[in-house]
């Protein structure tokens, strides 16, 4: 839900604090969670450490909604799952963060290529699979999913190979969104739009 954008960003940015640069991290140099491939994808051209170091929070925010927000759908996700979503989205990426929803909804996934790159999607099929997985949700139980796509989540960050360097803190991370998201799904649920 669109009106949940200003909560979920602030529960992120919390979480993604300021610069780093961990030789351990995929990542690379980071800052409030966007690392230096993809501001260097948002201006068009590489970035800079230096860049990603003086990013501006305003920025930030304008990265997240457009690239993942946005692009992941979130806006039009129930209240609860589209924090669960955009937090995935976040650590793990689009096509990752909607597959942990697509398998809780018992819809096909999106598989990496030989290339380890996922397929693009022509513009009416994202409508398509979009329609699909709003179909889903509007029968399912909000609590379930939520549950259900962070515990794949859980399971996702288990399997990495970074895990016992970073694992405690995505667990917890994970742990305190799901909380969040049922907060925001408990009382949204019970007023009116």
């Amino acid at each position: 839900m669109e009106k949940n954008y200003r909560p979920i960003i602030e529960f992120v940015l919390a979480r993604e604090a300021g610069f780093v640069d961990d030789p351990d991290d995929p990542g690379g140099a980071t800052n409030m969670g966007i690392t230096i491939a993809t501001l260097g994808a948002w201006r068009g051209g590489n970035a800079t450490v230096a860049e990603v170091r003086s990013l501006t929070r305003h920025e930030a925010e304008l990265i997240y909604h457009r690239n993942y927000w946005t692009a992941a759908g979130c806006p039009d996700l129930p209240a609860g799952v589209d924090l669960v979503v955009m937090d995935a989205c976040v650590m793990s990426g689009i096509e990752p963060s909607l597959n942990f929803l697509r398998r809780q909804l018992g819809l096909a996934v999106k598989l990496r290529n030989a290339h380890k790159l996922y397929p693009k999607t022509e513009k009416h099929l994202r409508v398509f699979e979009q329609q699909r997985l709003q179909e889903r949700l509007h029968f399912a139980c909000m609590p379930a999913v939520v549950a259900g796509v962070s515990e794949r989540r859980r399971d996702f960050y288990r399997s990495l190979g970074t895990f016992t360097k970073f694992g405690k803190g995505w667990l917890k991370r994970v742990d305190m969104a799901q909380r969040l998201a049922m907060h925001l799904w408990a009382t949204q649920s019970l007023t009116p739009d």
